[in-house]
């Protein structure tokens, strides 16, 4: 049998040696705690001058508990649990085992107890280390966002799977038509290393040409190019290839120094030959110096005469034989539907008919049937009577 003591049953056999001056015995942290005597008994032998414990009925647990609870945060004694803590069915153990070791603790001498300066002091360090270890984990995520490759549309990092195009990553969702904006897969157009799809890059190509661009030597329209698995290191985005493209100064727009019209008058108005001859007096401020006057002018006009419309007679003839032809095949198509109706009539005559004859068949055979029977009949009574 091993000799050894646990921390555990030292703080048991320390709490029942301090429990049987006051007549009661601790087997356990649990249920022998439960009525407020032990903890208050361990108190008092402690601190013996501070309460009277023998005056104590504990017809009010609580009540008389926290006096003794009240000594020990005078004491600065550390407290892990309350009284009502204790008044349960069955309180936790190991509270109680850490409550009664703080006592034991204490009752050893050179106990420090609370202190609430090196109790602000252990707290701010222990923030300070908090805020450093999450300001060294924020530095970390930082680095390994900053070590990821950036997609050339948006410049967000890629964390997945990143396509390559002319060297470049792209995110899946960011590999677009710069100029639709349709997604690209597999392939697509480079015009200034940017991807372009086969309309678009074409007409990308000769608007940029167009504006001035000069592409690189040898390339002479956009560049079929694939798209892949980005594999590289990052770069950064594109420089722009070839020259850049040079800006055509808009002429700024000079003062119009055209007259300007204040009222329009028409004098006289004729046909001649074909055309309308107006003559026409305006009023004008004229910039030139600085004044209005008048002017006239005659305004000549050519007559667009209308079509005429040439009424052609309804030939009389031709619409009787039209009428007459359509009396016609309205005749032919009701004889056509009598002689349906009267084949059809016909066919039901027949029909009728056929069924008859069957029906008067069924009644000859009924017929035979029954006279067979009367013979059968008349035949079985000879029979009886010779018998």
């Amino acid at each position: 049998m091993s000799n050894i003591v646990t921390g555990e049953e030292a703080v048991l056999m320390w709490s029942n040696m301090r429990a049987n001056c006051y007549n009661l015995n601790v087997t356990d942290f649990g249920s022998c705690w439960n009525d407020g005597r032990v903890v208050t008994a361990i108190i008092h032998s402690l601190f013996p001058k501070e309460f009277d414990y023998n005056s104590m009925t504990f017809k009010e647990p609580l009540k008389d508990m926290q006096v003794a609870f009240d000594c020990l945060k005078k004491h600065g004694v550390i407290i892990y649990m309350e009284p009502q803590d204790f008044l349960m069915k069955k309180p936790d153990t190991k509270s109680v085992t850490l409550f009664a070791a703080e006592l034991m603790k204490y009752s050893q001498g050179n106990y420090e107890g609370y202190d609430e300066k090196k109790f602000e002091e252990a707290k701010r360090k222990r923030l300070e280390e908090e805020k450093k270890e999450e300001e060294e984990a924020a530095k970390r995520k930082q680095d390994a966002i900053d070590a990821l490759p950036k997609c050339t549309a948006c410049g967000q990092p890629i964390s997945v799977y990143a396509y390559e195009f002319c060297g470049y990553p792209y995110h899946d969702t960011c590999i677009k038509c710069n100029g639709c904006n349709k997604p690209l897969r597999f392939k697509a157009l480079a015009v200034n290393e940017k991807p372009y799809c086969e309309l678009c890059g074409r007409n990308a190509f000769q608007k940029m040409k167009a504006d001035g661009w000069v592409p690189p030597e040898g390339v002479r329209g956009p560049v079929q190019t694939r798209i892949g698995t980005y594999t590289g290191e990052k770069k950064a985005p594109p420089p722009q290839t070839g020259k850049p493209v040079v800006k055509k100064e808009e002429p700024k727009p000079t003062t119009s120094k055209e007259p300007e019209l204040i009222s329009r008058k028409t004098v006289d108005s004729h046909k001649e030959g074909g055309f309308l001859i107006e003559t026409i007096e305006e009023i004008i401020f004229d910039p030139a110096i600085g004044k209005k006057k008048k002017r006239t002018i005659k305004r000549k006009t050519a007559i667009k005469e209308e079509p005429k419309v040439e009424t052609k007679a309804v030939d009389e003839d031709d619409e009787i034989k039209r009428l007459e032809e359509e009396q016609r095949k309205l005749e032919e198509e009701m004889k056509k539907e009598e002689e349906e109706q009267e084949a059809e009539l016909r066919r039901l005559e027949e029909e009728t008919r056929r069924q008859e004859e069957e029906l008067k068949k069924m009644e000859a055979e009924d017929n035979d049937d029954d006279e067979l029977a009367r013979i059968e009949a008349e035949l079985a009574k000879l029979k009886e009577s010779d018998a």
